[in-house]
């Protein structure tokens, strides 16, 4: 019974922000996309010759390596817009760290084109559940939804 009552009242001492921090905040990954803003075209050239184009995203860390990939992109345009793309359960590396989300043209010959990207910090949401998280400049404007620890 006193060991009950001992961490009963270790716990009340954390304030809500401490243990939002120290309990959701050591795990974040991103579970959806919300593309808001693209270019219409990549410098007057169309992305795509005969379609519109194959929209999909690439999470980069800062060395520039891919950590996630779209495995099944949206044929849309800025017309279509608001879009949204699914991403697979994965965590990122660490919460407080700057990745870059680039939002891409996918071609059929494995190849693509940046349409826009943006680069974020997870830890720089605030406390909001589910977190979200929107980003952007000039040529691209998304909405990231992350969900916070453990699945």
């Amino acid at each position: 019974m006193k060991k009950l009552v001992v961490c009963l009242s270790s716990v009340l001492l954390l304030s809500c922000d401490d243990t939002f921090d120290f309990i959701l905040k050591q795990e974040v990954a991103i579970t959806s996309i919300r593309v808001e803003f693209i270019p219409q075209n990549n410098n007057g050239i169309p992305w795509d010759d005969n379609s519109k184009p194959d929209i999909g995203y690439i999470i980069l860390n800062d060395q520039s390596k891919v950590l996630l990939e779209s495995t099944e992109p949206i044929e849309a345009d800025a017309f279509d817009l608001p879009i949204t793309l699914q991403l697979p359960y994965q965590t990122l590396p660490t919460v407080n760290h700057n990745y870059t989300l680039q939002i891409v043209d996918f071609d059929d010959n494995g190849t693509y084109q940046v349409m826009g990207s943006q680069t974020f910090n997870p830890d720089k949401v605030k406390n909001d559940l589910p977190g979200q998280m929107l980003i952007g400049s000039g040529d691209l404007k998304a909405v990231l939804f992350l969900h916070w620890g453990q699945k």
